[in-house]
């Protein structure tokens, strides 16, 4: 018997109304050793514990070889330059995500997406940036809606929410926390799936993307730790800067359950750095 023996398996298609419980908790977020960790305290005031986000746990424990040779090529300042400038048109295009998604599903898209693009325009998070970053990660943006990306869910859930996992397998502490882009019905079955927004320079292949699996299935058993629902299934799309082709890599409830052990096996590497 091992700590995957008393997962869930994952629920089947379900039609009727959501309801989710009421979470109370306040987040802070925090560093410890130069990671970044969120401490989650109860409604009462109780600190409930400081969780390692999972990006941190992934970015320290996947192998940086290729990376590090990238920065040395280019010199440190040109590297941090054009990271700071990939962030900044990533966040321009979550942002205009989670606008359109905030809107009624059942609006036209037509009405859906200019109102979007007029919250935009007085969208401090938006305008913090320059006009290049607002400029590239509109277009990623699009690239979504043109390709009729949206078009797939049926029902959003929640989006942008805040999640964490205690979990405690025989005296270690596995416990993680993140936020997840989107958590959504799509018309493909009324399944229940993890989306994740990405931003790329240019298209990615599958190998590529093996982190990108683990945070969504680090996300879904997080999902059902606090809400009591398993994904059935998680997509990642990823529009680049190349061409106006946006690609979607989807995993169905054997790959959440693979890749949330591989996820696992990096949290207990993180223990032990």
């Amino acid at each position: 018997m091992d700590i995957f023996s008393s997962i869930p398996d994952i629920n089947g298609d379900i039609n009727e109304e959501i309801i989710l419980p009421v979470q109370n908790e306040s987040i802070r977020r925090v560093n410890i050793d130069g990671k970044r960790y969120y401490e989650v305290t109860s409604d009462n005031g109780v600190i409930i514990g400081s969780f390692p986000s999972i990006t941190t746990v992934l970015s320290k424990t996947q192998d940086n070889t290729f990376l590090d040779k990238w920065r040395e090529r280019v010199g440190h300042e040109e590297a941090n330059s054009i990271s700071v400038k990939a962030t900044e048109r990533g966040t321009v295009m979550h942002r205009l995500c989670e606008l359109y998604c905030e809107l009624p599903d059942s609006m036209d898209r037509h009405k859906r997406l200019k109102t979007t693009i007029d919250l935009a325009n007085d969208d401090k998070e938006v305008n913090q940036h320059d006009t290049r970053s607002i400029i590239v990660g509109t277009q990623l943006f699009f690239n979504f809606y043109n390709s009729g990306f949206f078009n797939s869910i049926k029902r959003g859930i929640f989006q942008e929410k805040f999640l964490w996992n205690h979990l405690v397998y025989r005296g270690e502490d596995l416990s993680y926390a993140g936020t997840v882009d989107n958590f959504s019905i799509v018309f493909d079955g009324n399944k229940k799936k993890v989306i994740d927004f990405k931003t790329a320079k240019k298209r990615k292949s599958e190998e590529w993307i093996l982190s990108y699996k683990k945070q969504c299935s680090a996300y879904s058993y997080a999902i059902e730790a606090r809400y009591g629902i398993m994904p059935d299934g998680c997509e990642i799309w990823i529009s680049n800067e190349v061409d106006n082709d946006p690609q979607c890599f989807k995993m169905d409830s054997d790959d959440i359950k693979y890749y949330f052990k591989e996820f696992m096996k990096d949290r207990r590497r993180f223990n032990n750095l």
